[in-house]
């Protein structure tokens, strides 16, 4: 059952195989999208601190991860805080990871919150 008209891209980082000059290494996107979800405003925050207006809006993301293939929902389940979702082409950082949730005929739904911080 699609729970909404949104596809949500989860981008998730991770280490390039080599490091460069420096040491440090390349940050390298993996993008997966989940079709059929529902993005939605939870609340909005403004703070002005040392001058600057920062405004941060936290979402929700429900993803109907049961009509999902196995390798689709796993890529889902494996986003972590770090990682990031887009939708529409706006990108929010993920808090906290992937809840998945299961009923009586196996898994049913996920949901992501997120923040945007401008």
């Amino acid at each position: 059952m699609p729970f909404g008209p949104d596809t949500v891209t989860f981008v998730l980082y991770s280490d390039a195989d080599t490091p460069g000059e420096l040491g440090t290494y390349q940050q390298v996107e993996t993008l997966t999208n989940a079709p059929h979800c529902h993005h939605r405003p939870l609340t909005y925050q403004e703070t002005v601190q040392l001058g600057y207006d920062v405004a941060t809006e936290m979402w929700k993301t429900t993803i109907p991860i049961g009509e999902y293939s196995d390798a689709l929902r796993e890529k889902i389940v494996a986003a972590q805080h770090d990682d990031a979702i887009r939708v529409d082409g706006k990108q929010y950082r993920i808090v906290g990871g992937v809840m998945p949730y299961k009923d009586f005929t196996g898994w049913f739904k996920a949901t992501v919150i997120s923040k945007k911080q401008t």
